[in-house]
């Protein structure tokens, strides 16, 4: 098969995709399901040479860092760092997630058996109950108003 067959067939794979833009990866796997036998490589050659590559987001390059590789605040419960990782116990999988006071340094960690965002808003929600009474509180506080 020739360059021009071959890009008729990847301009009909990319009409038939539901998606905006495709890589050239997807093509090809979709020209193999086919039967159109061709490397990556070719299909990203002519992609690219016609212009139907997926669009990429362009890197932006940060002009001023924003702080000077630490982050500090004077007063507590006004900066809060949160983090998850996961670990292999005995039983299985644990996920941990913390939630420390920039201002502090005190720290909060909590353990469940998985890596989710209902098990890290349970952590946000006791911490929140712990410094503020509630979490509707500790939005007020954090929208300004008064108590």
């Amino acid at each position: 098969m020739n360059d021009g067959e071959l890009l008729a067939e990847i301009r009909v794979a990319l009409a038939d995709s539901p998606f905006v833009g495709e890589g050239h990866r997807k093509v090809w796997a979709r020209l193999r399901r086919k039967g159109v036998r061709t490397s990556r490589k070719r299909v990203l050659r002519l992609t690219r040479e016609a212009g139907l590559l997926a669009p990429t987001g362009r890197v932006r390059k940060r002009t001023q860092r924003l702080h000077q590789g630490t982050i500090s605040v004077a007063v507590p419960d006004t900066l809060w760092a949160t983090d998850a990782t996961e670990a292999w116990s005995g039983e299985g999988p644990a996920a941990v997630f913390c939630v420390v006071d920039h201002a502090s340094g005190e720290a909060w960690a909590n353990a469940a058996l998985r890596m989710d965002r209902f098990a890290a808003a349970d952590l946000l929600r006791e911490v929140c109950a712990e410094r503020f009474g509630s979490v509707e509180r500790a939005g007020r506080l954090r929208a300004g108003a008064a108590l």
